[in-house]
């Protein structure tokens, strides 16, 4: 999710996402990768987490990615090779 739109961040217009412990302590793992950077904050009294995805964290997704094209995709360029 977070990939799609370079940052997250609860919206008002939407219910708020229940976050386990695990996921929490995924997202300290992206974060000390440098994949993620994690911005806690309160609104009002409620706490807030803003994630970000960095450049190293974009450019590991993109990897990601291209890797996962070639595995379907056999043969085919993928989207790195024709930039």
């Amino acid at each position: 999710m977070i990939a799609c739109r370079r940052s997250s961040a609860p919206r008002k217009s939407r219910s708020p996402i229940a976050v386990t412990a695990d996921d929490g302590s995924r997202a300290c793992v992206l974060e000390e990768a440098g994949y993620i950077r994690i911005v806690k904050a309160f609104v009002g009294r409620k706490p807030q987490a803003k994630m970000t995805l960095t450049a190293k964290g974009a450019k590991a997704f993109r990897d990601h990615v291209d890797y996962l094209e070639k595995i379907i995709s056999p043969g085919q360029k993928s989207r790195a090779q024709d930039n």
